[in-house]
């Protein structure tokens, strides 16, 4: 995370729209998961609290963005 935020490898918009210490906070609050089926996701997929958010994300991301004709990839 403290890299995200560097001068050296962050991005200034990164920095400028929300500092660390917020993000922080945030980040060890929120929660993306069912409660009920936690223990059985992250026996098989560490990352299970987040993966839902994470696909979604992935998968906006590839519809708002297009390369050119010869970029072009697919996330799956």
């Amino acid at each position: 995370m403290d890299m995200m935020w560097s001068d050296k490898y962050g991005k200034p918009m990164l920095r400028a729209a929300l500092p660390l210490k917020p993000f922080l906070r945030f980040f060890s609050c929120c929660r993306f998961e069912d409660k009920a089926t936690r223990k059985e996701k992250q026996s098989v997929d560490k990352l299970a609290p987040i993966c839902l958010m994470m696909y979604n994300f992935v998968d906006k991301c590839a519809k708002a963005y297009t390369t050119s004709r010869l970029h072009r990839i697919r996330v799956y």
